[in-house]
């Protein structure tokens, strides 16, 4: 009997054992595949590092987390002054005896509020400049106007342009969806 194929079995192992071990893998399971021949070695050799793997997915998940929390904390500030501004805003109003939130519309000469709205981001920058809050849509007499900030559609319910009908879009919905059926918006109607 030839001992060759037996040693070379064992070899192939042999092999196995130590590049499963260094690549995080099954040391016993590869050792018997390894017995098999070369194909099990060839295999192993391509599979990639399960160490490698497993520490590179930990890192994207926190770094998610991360970039998560961050945004959380970004929207916080920004709405935090959001409020402060409009705080002001609302103590100048007092102050000089006018409603600028109702008198807005009948202030700019009758142009109705969707073209307002329109013109009064056009002149603020590129589309796109503001990322913080720019990212809602809706539909109005068959047309998609947008991006507007949250605190544009919460002004738009107030003056009854936006409907509980009304359909809405953000970047973070998969359809349009009525505004009366939206949780953040259904208690403004």
């Amino acid at each position: 009997m030839n001992p060759l194929p037996c040693i070379v079995s064992i070899i192939c192992a042999a092999i196995c054992g130590v590049v499963a071990s260094a690549k995080g893998r099954n040391v016993l399971g590869w050792t018997l595949l390894g017995l098999l021949g070369l194909i099990p070695v060839i295999i192993l050799a391509c599979l990639p590092n399960a160490a490698e793997q497993e520490e590179r997915e930990a890192h994207i998940a926190e770094e998610n987390r991360r970039l998560r929390e961050q945004l959380r904390q970004e929207r916080i500030k920004s709405e935090t002054f959001r409020q402060h501004a409009a705080a002001r805003l609302d103590v100048h109003d007092q102050h000089l005896g006018i409603d600028t939130r109702t008198a807005g519309p009948r202030l700019a000469g009758g142009a109705p509020p969707a073209a307002q709205l329109g013109a009064g981001t056009a002149g603020m920058g590129p589309p796109g400049a503001d990322t913080g809050q720019a990212r809602w849509y809706y539909g109005r007499e068959g047309r998609t106007i947008g991006p507007v900030k949250m605190t544009e559609i919460e002004e738009l319910i107030r003056l009854q342009i936006i409907t509980e009908q009304t359909l809405l879009w953000s970047e973070d919905m998969a359809d349009w969806r009525a505004a009366g059926e939206m949780a953040v918006f259904a208690g403004q109607f």
